[in-house]
């Protein structure tokens, strides 16, 4: 991008799904220095601002940023949509309100690592997600699992407010498998309502820490409320890691709450 500015994007594709500035790339590919300012758009589902559908290995983003606005239905991402990819994504920014009616991340929808594995280093999400208590929302994404590499994200967080159901987090929805979150944060608050039934599974930093995902030297800071399995910093643990992190935020449940894990299977170590 040289350091250049698209200013003003205006996409208005609502009835549409797989909409994003860039609908799919296929690495090997380098991106770097683009800045997109007071983008809008408005968009089906599966759908993102910057690239929707990012594949293959050797991928090298940097130094992307971006600022606006994103509403569209379910599985939105407030950068990027689906990474499948390996590589490295660093210095890479989303300041997006996302406006969504189910699964949806502040910075990307969904993560896979592929091939030799992929890092998200100094990055961060700081748009509020609203989403009027849909299911599955987290403030950096809704979904980060291990395909056939390993994903690391290291140096990264999400300040904003999170406003979903079930399984929603301040930087997480669901992670699995060989997955690390290392030395990041969440700091906005997590808000909960639904329709129906009980409100489960929230969390200041991860809903759900699955498989052998692990969380290390990291925190939450929000407020976080919900009915069953309510942690401040992990709702959900079953068999993921977690040390030396903490949770500071107010946390209100009825049923397996607490201030760091709400529901333990996993292993805790030196946290506090």
């Amino acid at each position: 991008g040289d350091g250049h500015i698209i200013d003003g994007l205006y996409i208005n594709r609502p009835s549409e799904r797989n909409v994003a500035m860039i609908e799919s790339a296929e690495g090997p590919i380098e991106i770097k220095d683009i800045r997109l300012t007071d983008l809008n758009v408005n968009a089906g589902s599966e759908s993102a601002t910057f690239i929707n559908n990012l594949e293959g290995e050797n991928v090298m983003i940097d130094n992307v940023k971006a600022t606006g606005t994103i509403t569209g239905g379910d599985y939105i991402g407030g950068l990027f949509g689906r990474l499948d990819t390996s590589g490295v994504i660093k210095n890479t920014k989303s300041n997006v309100t996302v406006n969504t009616t189910g699964p949806a991340g502040g910075f990307v929808r969904r993560v896979v690592g592929s091939g030799n594995g992929l890092e998200i280093n100094n990055s961060y999400a700081t748009g509020d997600i609203n989403s009027g208590g849909g299911n599955s929302i987290g403030g950096f994404a809704y979904s980060i699992r291990e395909g056939t590499g390993r994903v690391k994200i290291n140096n990264s967080y999400a300040t904003g407010n999170v406003e979903g159901g079930s399984y929603s987090g301040g930087f997480v929805s669901s992670t699995s498998g060989g997955i690390t979150i290392n030395n990041s944060y969440a700091t906005g608050d997590v808000i909960t309502e639904e329709a129906d039934g009980n409100v489960e599974q929230v969390g200041g930093l991860v809903a759900q820490l699955d498989g052998d995902a692990t969380v290390i030297n990291s925190y939450s800071t929000g407020a976080v409320s919900g009915d069953i399995e309510i942690g401040g910093l992990v709702a959900y643990n079953y068999g993921g890691n977690v040390s030396e992190s903490y949770a500071t935020g107010d946390v209100s449940g009825t049923d397996y709450v607490g201030g760091l894990v709400g529901y333990n299977g996993g292993t805790v170590t030196s946290s506090y």
